[in-house]
């Protein structure tokens, strides 16, 4: 029971992103998106029985569609630098990547679970290449906040087109995350901030 009100939780959070960008992009029937987004999760191999797994990777794949019609794909190496060379960047004060800007795309801070009122926010940034206007991936940084060395994730987003085996990568990574209860607080925020991004993104 427990799985299937997080899995209904996830394809909700997951439509209300596709409909979002729709509206400003690519008209979109709501039935359309689920179907389309079951779809894409079930040919990764987890199937709709599997509980979360399926649908975080759902939600993100409907996510992407921010990238709207524009058919360019996000490489390994663009993968790699969103996952583990933006962190070495800032960590080490090196130049942005050659060839790259970072633009900010929004920042939702959550305040959840417990007494203690912990403090967690998800911020956006969109790789682009140089020469281009649209992301060729969008960035979500993950922290917890209220305690010194909190949690941080670097979490790629990859575009609609890209080849399987990279949005694997992003799949293999949540399913890993997410795998517990004491998830559940990461969980709320990352659907949260991604509502409100699509909120925000569907209003520009």
């Amino acid at each position: 029971m427990k799985n299937i009100k997080k899995t209904t939780f996830f394809i909700v959070a997951c439509i209300l992103a596709n409909v979002a960008f729709g509206q400003i992009r690519q008209p979109i029937k709501v039935e359309d998106a689920a179907k389309e987004n079951r779809a894409r999760a079930l040919a990764v191999g987890t199937g709709i029985g599997n509980g979360v797994g399926a649908f975080e990777q759902a939600q993100l794949t409907g996510y992407s569609s921010i990238q709207g019609t524009v058919q360019q794909t996000t490489t390994q190496e663009e993968y790699n630098y969103i996952t583990k060379g933006y962190k070495i960047q800032i960590e080490s004060g090196l130049d942005m990547k050659k060839g790259y800007t970072l633009v900010d795309m929004g920042k939702t801070m959550t305040t959840t679970w417990g007494k203690n009122r912990e403090l967690r926010e998800c911020s956006f940034k969109g790789l682009i290449r140089d020469g281009q206007t649209k992301p060729c991936a969008i960035m979500m940084i993950y922290k917890r906040t209220d305690i010194p060395n909190g949690a941080v994730y670097y979490i790629c987003i990859p575009t609609y087109y890209t080849p399987q085996e990279i949005w694997q990568q992003t799949y293999d990574f949540i399913e890993k995350t997410f795998n517990d209860v004491s998830s559940i607080p990461m969980m709320q925020t990352v659907i949260r901030a991604l509502m409100h991004f699509g909120s925000q993104e569907a209003n520009n």
